[in-house]
Parts: C-alpha cells; sequence; structure tokens
C-alpha cells in the first residue's frame, strides 16, 4: 500500500504552486493550462484568444455531428433506393459523389462505413477534448464552449429543426 499513502511528498513539485492549482469550482481568471503543458494562458489577450479558438471548435463540432447525421440519413436513402432500383436523386445526394456511382454496392456500403467510422473518430476525440477543456473550470472557456456549441447548432441544424420536428410526436 505504499502508493496509496503519498501524503504531500509523493505529489510532483509543479503541483504545489498556485498557477498549476487545478480548480475544482468555476473561476473567472486569465490563468488556465488548456489541454496541453504548453497551451499555458496566463494574461487577458492569450484567454480572449484560446476563448476564440474554443468558440470555433466547438461551433465546428456541431458541424460535424450535422455531417455524420445528414451522411447517415443519405446512406439509408441510398440504401433504400437501391433496394428499388429507383433513380430518383435528391439535394442530399450530392454529398455521395465522394464515392463514385461505378462501385458495387457492397464497395459503396463499406466505403460510406468507413467515412462514417472515420468522422466518427474525430468527432469522438473532439468531444473529449472539449470536455476536457470544460473541466478546466475556467468560466470564460466554459462561455465560450457553450456558444459556440449553441451558434453551431442554430446554424448547422436549423433546416432540420422544422422538418424532424413536425414528424416526432415525442417532442
Amino acid at each position: 500500500m505504499d502508493g496509496l499513502n503519498m501524503g504531500h511528498h509523493g505529489m510532483d513539485n509543479h503541483c504545489m504552486d498556485n498557477h498549476s492549482m487545478m480548480h475544482m469550482s468555476f473561476y473567472f481568471g486569465n490563468d488556465a493550462t488548456i489541454l496541453f503543458a504548453p497551451w499555458k494562458v496566463s494574461s487577458w489577450q492569450g484567454m480572449l484568444w484560446s476563448c476564440i479558438v474554443v468558440l470555433i471548435v466547438s461551433f465546428a463540432y456541431e458541424g460535424l455531428k450535422t455531417v455524420r447525421q445528414r451522411l447517415l440519413k443519405i446512406t439509408k436513402i441510398q440504401q433504400q433506393k437501391e433496394s428499388t432500383n429507383s433513380n430518383d436523386t435528391g439535394d442530399d445526394d450530392r454529398l455521395l459523389l465522394a464515392v463514385p456511382s461505378r462501385w458495387t454496392r457492397s464497395r459503396r456500403r463499406i466505403a460510406l462505413h468507413f467515412i462514417q467510422a472515420l468522422l466518427h473518430l474525430v468527432q469522438i476525440t473532439v468531444g473529449y477534448m472539449l470536455m476536457l477543456v470544460a473541466m478546466t473550470y475556467n468560466a470564460w472557456l466554459f462561455i465560450s464552449l457553450v456558444i459556440g456549441a449553441a451558434l453551431g447548432y442554430l446554424i448547422f441544424n436549423y433546416r432540420d429543426v422544422f422538418v424532424d420536428d413536425l414528424h416526432d410526436p415525442c417532442h
């Protein structure tokens, strides 16, 4: 049980000074280490730029979620078209241009699944990084994250709100 009873002697020295102390409640301050040790902020200018970066990343995260949802919807529509051999094309079919139509069905499904898996990997990675930004408990960063996500949802999902809400009796 040597590792469990460390006291303050087992802690790294850099954790003992006030600037590296991890906050456990929200605070408004200009000092924060964001994700990586080199991204250390200690001025209001640095915090402003960090807030802008966090806002942009959370905005893009919402866009990525929307792209994944639309790609999944398009994939399902494409599978329905293939099963009925319909040649109708919709507005959302333009996203399928990345997958050549001369490919066989199975090859197209594998390619679309690979794209979905890659986008899922990016979404999970960015999502966890945004969670870690929120866990800095810096109120400025958290507000930037929430505003970016809200703006992203507002911009990227404007079309879906009117269509999907009319058909979903649960909301």
